[in-house]
């Protein structure tokens, strides 16, 4: 048995006053005639026994009723398991799960508003004096500042369920912030449906004043079908072409699905349906394709219809039709007639060739791909407007001349972090090793194929050897067979450099002329018509990048969806002429997004629900115990559900088995027992 006010007890020198009292309560004696003094000493005798016997009792009801009551005024109590003693104020953290999961239907309805009720009974479980904090996943800033206990049941009244979503070890930390500063010991309670990613119990780091009760909900049904994510067959759509697009949909259930309807709509017109079979607990990849016969945006949505958990049954995109691709040959000894030929064979490409003395540098930023070759120096000029360039989100295919100023080439490199060039290399060599993983070379060769060797690969007559910089990126697309690299890709800022070791001519080698030349050219190309993505997901936004020549004190864009009536102004920053959009959190609905700089139509952007929160696989109390148990953590507790509600568990794992009512019924049955003793024992 432990006390909450163990000073209290000091009152137990209040029993000496019953003593003392006894002691020192002198009676006075009247005399009595008797006739007959025979019966006077056994009279005596058998009064005094009595009188003795009736004292002594008085005096421990006495002393045990005042005992009983400083007990009761120390608060006594049997302690539970993985119950910490606290006394004073405390600070009080609830946090409420208000993602899409809650949505589900729990034993008492709505998880959502079953976590509600059960913050209310926590918060109504602490005195009036202690502090608390009310978090959910948006992580607001008004729910950083400690309120009182009628604030914090308002608090909870208002939450509404997000998009945000958020680990318990993300949660923890975000308490530990609010109670720092604070010398006091901190309850925090979560309360959540408890899903397997989002429970990282092994990543919780709290301090020595934390304890963690976990809440876990249980949801009755843990099944759901979704649209995970929705890919395009090309990085670069060409108006009046065939579009594919490839869905993927699973069927989180242990039920198979059959005939699931899956609808792609175009600027709100149905453009393809079609229907799938789904096994249980599996996925599966549907293609769906449309023909546009207009270039410009087009606003896409792919569609299923799946109850109760239908926040992940809509996936939204946004495509960029063009009639071409702009591309820009500099060049030091007129036209490469092998890079023409590649971009002239097809309508896709507009080409246009400068020679590099004479380049119109401030034309730079309209060309999506800038190819360089036969350039025995690159300039410091050059060099200084390609680094802009690439940075600014543009992509750079690079071959050196067969007879190069290295030390101007490795100025250019270094600027942009790639591998420097060293000599020259002379002999007979052949390119034979090819990164399959790439986006460049994935497709271009049968895999069968490959397994078998049997792939006709260029032969190499003079290249230059690369020196790795310190703070290089590079990917290997092509490596030569003693290991050398003969393609590489590199990234810097927003932009790609792609870097031949060996010249675009004939006496460099035989890639001019071979069959894996144009397609690979293709494929760098084609890599630098996406600057943005063509989606974004809730809560992990990048951000949006744009040519601009106003400053950004001038540039005021707007983001909006008239059908849901949000319009936001994103903050947004213009180095060199280019301008990022920051969209970190200023989305919290998904749709596609209307991007505008004034009046003037700028993109479309596409949002969508993080799906995490759509595998419903929770850990439940067996599992958190067992993660528990794991992480070796001692200050966490979790608190099950029970048909009387929470309010008795957190009275009992905070304050244990109270004691004090049953010592005050005590002290008023010895002081009940005083006034019988002293009104019926004669």
């Amino acid at each position: 048995m432990l006390f909450n006010y163990p000073a209290f007890l000091w009152a137990l020198t209040f029993l000496a006053v019953p003593v003392i009292i006894h002691l020192f309560n002198f009676r006075r004696f009247k005399k009595v005639m008797f006739t007959n003094v025979r019966f006077l000493k056994e009279i005596t005798e058998e009064t005094t026994s009595r009188s003795k016997l009736r004292h002594w009792l008085v005096l421990l009801c006495r002393l045990l009723a005042v005992s009983a009551l400083v007990f009761a005024f120390a608060q006594p109590y049997i302690p539970v398991k993985n119950q910490v003693t606290v006394s004073g104020d405390q600070i009080i953290s609830v946090y409420i799960d208000n993602s899409f999961s809650m949505e589900a239907n729990g034993k008492k309805g709505a998880l959502s508003d079953e976590a509600k009720n059960a913050a209310k009974e926590i918060v109504n479980a602490f005195k009036p004096s202690d502090r608390f904090q009310i978090l959910t996943n948006d992580f607001e800033a008004r729910h950083q500042r400690l309120v009182n206990r009628e604030e914090a049941l308002s608090q909870v009244d208002e939450i509404k369920t997000s998009a945000s979503v958020r680990t318990l070890s993300e949660v923890v930390k975000r308490q530990g912030q609010a109670a720092s500063g604070n010398a006091v010991y901190v309850n925090s309670y979560l309360i959540s449906d408890m899903q397997k990613w989002q429970s990282d119990i092994s990543q919780m780091n709290p301090d020595s004043n934390f304890h963690i009760f976990l809440i876990p909900l249980d949801a009755e049904s843990s099944s759901n079908l979704y649209i995970d994510t929705c890919k395009l067959s090309s990085p670069y759509l060409l108006a009046r072409k065939p579009v594919e697009l490839t869905a993927v949909i699973r069927n989180f259930s242990d039920e198979p699905v059959e005939q699931l309807s899956i609808k792609l709509t175009i600027n709100g017109i149905q453009k393809a349906v079609t229907n799938i079979n789904l096994d249980a607990q599996a996925a599966a990849e549907t293609q769906l394709s449309f023909t546009s016969s207009e270039s410009g945006i087009l606003k896409g949505e792919i569609s299923i219809a799946d109850y109760p958990v239908t926040f992940d049954d809509k996936w939204y995109f946004t495509i960029k039709m063009t009639d071409h691709i702009s591309v820009l040959s500099l060049t030091g000894k007129g036209s490469n007639r092998y890079i023409r030929s590649v971009f002239d064979a097809d309508p896709l490409f507009s080409l246009n060739v400068q020679s590099a003395s004479q380049a119109d540098y401030g034309s730079f930023s309209q060309f999506q791909t800038i190819v360089v070759s036969d350039l025995t120096e690159l300039t410091t000029g050059l060099s200084n407007e390609l680094e802009k360039y690439i940075n600014a989100g543009g992509t750079l295919i690079l071959f050196p001349d067969t007879t190069i100023n290295s030390e101007s080439y490795n100025y250019f490199f270094g600027k942009v972090t790639a591998d420097l060039f060293d000599q020259p290399v002379e002999g007979e060599f052949q390119a034979d090793r090819i990164n399959y993983e790439s986006d460049v070379m994935n497709g271009i060769f049968d895999l069968k194929q490959h397994q078998d060797k049997n792939i006709d690969f260029p032969a190499v007559r003079k290249y230059f050897r690369q020196t790795t910089h310190s703070r290089s990126s590079k990917e290997p697309i092509i490596s030569l067979q003693n290991g050398n690299s003969f393609l590489s890709k590199y990234k810097y800022g927003k932009g790609q450099i792609y870097i031949f070791s060996q010249a675009a001519a004939l006496a460099a080698g035989n890639l001019v002329n071979h069959a894996l030349f144009a397609p690979v050219m293709y494929r760098m190309t084609m890599s630098s018509a996406v600057t943005n993505p063509v989606q974004y997901v809730i809560g992990h936004e990048s951000g949006y990048v744009f040519k601009s020549p106003e400053q950004a004190g001038d540039l005021v864009c707007t983001l909006s969806n008239d059908e849901l009536g949000v319009e936001v102004i994103p903050p947004v920053k213009v180095i060199a002429g280019i301008a990022e959009l920051n969209l970190t959190g200023i989305i919290h609905a998904d749709g596609i997004y209307t991007l505008k700089n004034g009046d003037k139509l700028m993109d479309a952007l596409a949002f969508n629900y993080d799906r995490r929160e759509s595998e419903l696989s929770y850990l439940g109390k067996d599992g958190l115990n067992s993660e528990i148990l794991k992480s070796g953590l001692r200050n966490i507790s979790i608190i099950p559900s029970t048909p009387a509600g929470y309010t008795r568990s957190v009275i009992l794992q905070n304050h244990g088995i109270a004691l004090w009512k049953w010592f005050l019924i005590t002290a008023l049955i010895f002081l009940a027992a005083e006034i019988l003793l002293l009104r019926f024992f004669k």
